[in-house]
């Protein structure tokens, strides 16, 4: 069985507790208080807190509705996937454990010829992009920082200096 074809069974008591937790810490992130989202949504601060609590179910159009105003992915909240973040087009995912990968190469003292293969691009078009285990979700703009770390590990490991892709 492979990642895209498993399934999650939850029991249901448990995904109550578990969507609670997420809802509440996606509140808690978004800086929002249980008075503010019940000013916006306009139902009492108790629903929120049940909710949280795991005591009741919101429902998915609630769930979509909150997931949208804390800037969290439904299915996060769901417990279906590890990535908070909703990703939307023109944003970028980056892979953490290639960064620690290559950070740990360095610190090791390796080379280029030490990089794992799954790490290495192959030239061709960019037509498809496998979702990494341990995923950052960024906008465009704030990849830069990410690209100079990356090329500046490659460099460090004894790579060639790599084109800019433009």
């Amino acid at each position: 069985m492979t990642g895209t074809d498993r399934i999650v069974e939850l029991q249901p008591a448990a995904s109550l507790l578990a969507i609670g937790a997420r809802l509440k810490l996606a509140r808690d992130r978004a800086g929002m208080s249980q008075e503010e989202v019940s000013q916006r949504f306009g139902l009492p601060t108790r629903s929120l807190t049940r909710w949280e609590n795991g005591r009741c179910e919101p429902g998915f159009e609630k769930v979509v509705r909150l997931a949208e105003l804390y800037g969290v992915s439904a299915d996060w909240i769901a417990g279906r996937t590890s990535i908070e973040t909703c990703i939307r087009p023109g944003m970028v995912l980056v892979d953490d454990e290639a960064l620690s990968q290559m950070e740990a190469l360095v610190t090791h003292g390796k080379t280029v010829r030490d990089v794992p293969a799954q790490l290495l691009r192959k030239p061709g078009i960019n037509y498809a992009v496998v979702v990494p285990t341990a995923p950052t979700v960024i906008a465009s703009a704030a990849a830069g920082p990410v690209e100079s770390r990356m090329r500046a590990l490659w460099k460090a490991l004894g790579g060639q200096e790599l084109r800019s892709e433009s």
